[in-house]
């Protein structure tokens, strides 16, 4: 999915702006942008190495943030220092 894009958008747009971009555009069907703030408490966990945190998604479940972040293929957050990664 969209891996070089997800990158570029990760460098050049605010945290939340390249986390909305990446849910409506890079994956199909696209994947509500209710779901910015588990994936930034994900890639926060992520970037600590606390990969078994639950996180509670939009609907009420749990999920780890390595769930999260595999499923919602956010790795490229997890490189570098992009602005905001602090939940």
């Amino acid at each position: 999915m969209g891996r070089l894009q997800a990158s570029e958008m990760a460098s050049k747009l605010s945290q939340d702006q390249s986390i909305k971009w990446h849910l409506k555009y890079n994956h199909f069907p696209p994947i509500s942008t209710d779901f910015v703030d588990c994936c930034k408490k994900a890639i926060n966990a992520g970037k600590t190495e606390q990969w078994d945190r639950l996180i509670e998604l939009p609907n009420g479940k749990l999920l780890t943030a390595s769930g999260i972040i595999d499923g919602l293929h956010l790795e490229e957050w997890l490189q570098g220092d992009v602005d905001g990664m602090v939940c």
